[in-house]
């Protein structure tokens, strides 16, 4: 027994002695995560590691893991009370002029911008914050001068959205703040030259390709955030990359990726500068340990995560899993190397270049698959074959981005003709994801909502969307939100879940349901979708009408009577189709009522619809029964006028109701007045993003995002 516990105090003093700064870094990532519940509980963790060590290893490792762990949960806790204190403070404080620093280039969208910038002046300068500006969009290092207010991080509202308050606190963003008017900018000479810098750079890796193209956008993907190859042994090449890795990385924008790569490198390459042998692990250890050390915060964000997990792995596992793969390595005939015939040996080297491929791309799946099935919800156990032919397409696809850009200067037609070539590679790249990951049991889901299910969003600006599951029997999108709301919420909350629809029900030509149109079937494998008019003003409803036929989309046009199968055995009833002449109409004024039938409840889904389409139906004379209405707002009309409630006669209204624009925005009065009518009411406002189901009793279950308490209704 002594025996067995001396040589595994040996083997751990060895393993630490060849990996020191791997294992420090560890350390500090386990007293860093340990801390972000309490401070105290990390340095705890610190103890146990430095004991842990000085048994293990001697005292020095000892001591090295316990310094180490404490001034990670140091760094950590000091920079996370400071962004506490300012985002407390900054809420409290009253609008007025504040002056800021951008620190990226800003991203554009029309007239408004976002960006993150640190605040310069006034008692929390220093303090970063979400700028959410008018006018012309900043570079990095421009200086903005505005009249505004400080308002809280954006927290989610919505089943599977992304956190984005989370998100942004671990990055130091304190507070968002939104300008009254346009703007006032300085951009110094040295911002200017950075930003021509790094755009140029950008516009050069993709000249000749259309700008929205699919080539250009998976060249721009590769190549902003990788670090160029290797270029060869010798020492003084070393020198001279190092300081090219990091001016890569401030090229491309200081992205997360490119600066984590522009440090390993840094570090695997200095190995041979300083006569070392170099260790993927120490290289990954002195990155890890350095970001600890500076700002713990890094730790919780999926990105880094998986960067250096995938590292870690391949450095750890890839040794055994390649052994999986050594019957590929054998050669057929047992001869000495030098008498094995020519064709034979190519063929040899090839079946152990791509064992040695698929070893290390297991290694990096297995090493990966517990974070993306816990950050996104998904395994991909085809990325080990999928790897063998992306890893050679992407490869190639950055070297010759990075060639078209080294012959810009000197010869535009050539760097141009690079390009195009490369975006045919670029599409290859996506040919082949398309492929792997519609192999069947390529991908799967975990977290996936099994169950049936309808989801009601909470979007902003009066956007609407639902979707309506059948477990694992299709799903159907009832509206699709705005572009930004469904790229932002939407399809990350439906991608969360697991939920995959299948066909699409637009109530009415307005761009707030529209989704984006393109955004929409290219995000899911959508068939076929349902249309209230043929003609409409709307750019995106006309992008619906001409570009979804071709891509295979089949459309249907709403029609009384109509039924509509859905999952689940439910029924989609048309109610009112809206007027298809009417193209100068108010979008609002173009609404088609639906009545969805699911295991014996009935729901109303009335969209924006006003008392002029309220009217209508109550001329048609038609049976509006049903248990719970599903409304929008209208934005010039009154919504659920009382002759309505009474045909209708609900238990229950769910109400949108967004704070602006103020003609979305839903009156107490108006709610106060529904609940006297002995009717309950769900304000999207209190409760955020709801999700309806009939539980086991057959209940109908509504739950809110934000609400602790479902509402249950019962049959009358």
């Amino acid at each position: 027994m002594r025996k067995i516990e001396s040589d595994m105090r040996g083997y751990l003093k060895l393993y630490c002695g060849r990996h020191l700064l791997f294992v420090a870094a560890v350390m500090a990532a386990v007293c860093v995560a340990v801390a972000d519940a309490h401070p105290a509980r990390g340095l705890l963790v610190g103890v146990v590691s430095g004991a842990a060590g000085v048994y293990g290893a001697g005292w020095r490792h000892g001591l090295a893991w316990l310094l180490c762990g404490w001034l990670a949960v140091a760094s950590f806790t000091w920079r996370d009370v400071s962004q506490r204190m300012a985002e407390r403070e900054l809420l409290a404080a009253p609008g007025g002029w504040v002056r800021a620093r951008v620190l990226k280039d800003a991203q554009s969208g029309g007239r408004y911008w976002v960006a993150p910038a640190r605040l310069r002046a006034g008692g929390r300068a220093g303090a970063t914050v979400l700028w959410e500006g008018r006018g012309e969009a900043p570079v990095a290092g421009a200086v903005v001068t505005a009249r505004g207010n400080f308002g809280p991080l954006p927290e989610p509202r919505n089943r599977g959205e992304f956190d984005r308050a989370a998100w942004l606190r671990r990055q130091g963003v304190a507070a968002v703040f939104r300008t009254e008017w346009e703007d006032t900018l300085e951009t110094g000479r040295l911002a200017v030259l950075g930003a021509r810098i790094r755009h140029g750079f950008r516009d050069r890796v993709t000249a000749g390709l259309l700008e929205d193209s699919q080539e250009a956008n998976v060249i721009r993907a590769v190549v902003i955030g990788e670090t160029p190859p290797d270029a060869d042994a010798l020492i003084a090449a070393f020198r001279n990359l190092l300081p090219l890795v990091f001016g890569y990385s401030w090229i491309t924008g200081n992205s997360a990726p490119a600066v984590r790569s522009a440090w390993m490198a840094a570090v695997f390459l200095g190995a041979f500068v300083f006569r070392r042998p170099p260790d993927l692990l120490n290289a990954l250890g002195a990155v890890l340990l350095g970001a600890m050390l500076w700002d713990g915060r890094l730790l919780f964000q999926p990105g880094v995560q998986l960067s250096y997990g995938v590292v870690a792995a391949i450095a750890v596992g890839a040794a055994w899993t390649s052994k999986a793969f050594t019957w590929m390595t054998v050669p057929e005939l047992y001869l000495p190397t030098q008498m094995i015939p020519r064709w034979q040996s190519f063929w040899l080297k090839r079946r152990r270049g791509v064992a040695q491929s698929l070893g290390v791309s297991l290694a990096a799946g297995v090493g990966s698959a517990p974070l993306t099935a816990f950050h996104f919800g998904l395994v991909t156990p085809v990325s080990v074959m999928a790897n063998l032919v992306l890893v050679p397409l992407v490869f190639v696809l950055l070297v010759a981005a990075l060639a078209a850009v080294a012959l810009s200067p000197v010869a535009p037609p050539v760097a141009r003709g690079v390009n195009r070539l490369n975006g045919m590679v670029a599409n290859a790249s996506v040919v082949s994801a398309e492929f792997f990951s519609a192999i069947p049991g390529g991908h799967l889901h975990v977290g996936r909502e099994s169950r049936p299910v309808l989801l009601v969003y909470d979007l902003g600006h009066g956007a609407g969307a639902a979707c309506f599951s059948g477990g694992s029997n299709g799903a159907v999108l009832i509206d699709c939100g705005d572009r930004q709301s469904f790229k932002r919420c939407v399809m990350p909350s439906l991608r969360q879940l697991g939920i995959e629809p299948d066909s699409v029900v637009l109530s009415h030509p307005d761009g707030g349901h529209l989704g984006g149109a393109a955004a929409v079937w290219q995000a899911f494998p959508i068939r076929q979708v349902l249309v209230p008019v043929q003609l409409s003003r709307s750019p995106t409803f006309r992008a619906w009408m001409e570009n979804a036929p071709k891509a295979g989309i089949r459309i249907g046009q709403v029609a009384v009577p109509g039924w509509h199968a859905f999952p689940d055995g439910a029924s989609l009833e048309i109610l009112h189709a809206p007027d298809p002449l009417a193209v100068n109409a108010l979008a609002d004024d173009r609404v088609a009522v639906f009545r969805l039938h699911w295991r014996g409840w009935k729901l109303l889904l009335t969209s924006d619809a006003g008392m002029g389409t309220e009217r209508k139906l109550l001329d048609a004379g038609l049976d509006l029964s049903a248990d719970l209405i599903i409304a929008g707002r209208h934005r010039t009309d009154l919504t659920l006028c009382d002759a309505f409630l009474d045909a209708v006669n609900p238990q229950a209204i769910m109400a949108s109701n967004a704070p602006f624009p103020v003609e979305e925005k839903l009156d107490q009065g108006t709610v106060d007045y529904w609940k006297s009518r002995s009717i309950q009411v769900v304000d999207q406002a209190q409760s955020g993003g709801v999700t309806v189901r009939v539980d086991d009793a057959g209940n109908l279950r509504i739950e809110g995002f934000l609400c602790a308490t479902p509402l249950v209704l019962r049959h009358r």
